[in-house]
């Protein structure tokens, strides 16, 4: 999924779903509730989860090429982790 910078909007994922994407939306907000399970990877503003939801992050997301730049593999740049 990819959203372009222009796209301010949200994402929402809920009510038990399974979701497996990589997601590219660096100016939205997306939140995962309600027994929502996501695999893959997701870039946002913020991301939101709640309610029993749990994301799996896919490592081979790692050895994937960019298509904007073949020459670079796509990295975690950064995690923050909140616990509350």
């Amino acid at each position: 999924m990819y959203g372009t910078d222009t796209f301010t909007g949200s994402q929402t994922f809920k009510n038990n779903s399974t979701t497996y994407a990589a997601m590219y939306f660096p100016k939205a907000d997306v939140t995962v509730y309600n027994n929502g399970d996501f695999y893959g990877s997701i870039i946002a503003k913020s991301v939101t989860l709640q309610q029993n939801t749990a994301l799996h992050y896919d490592e081979a997301l790692g050895s994937l090429q960019s298509s904007f730049d073949p020459t670079r593999p796509f990295t975690v740049k950064s995690w923050q982790e909140k616990n509350n």
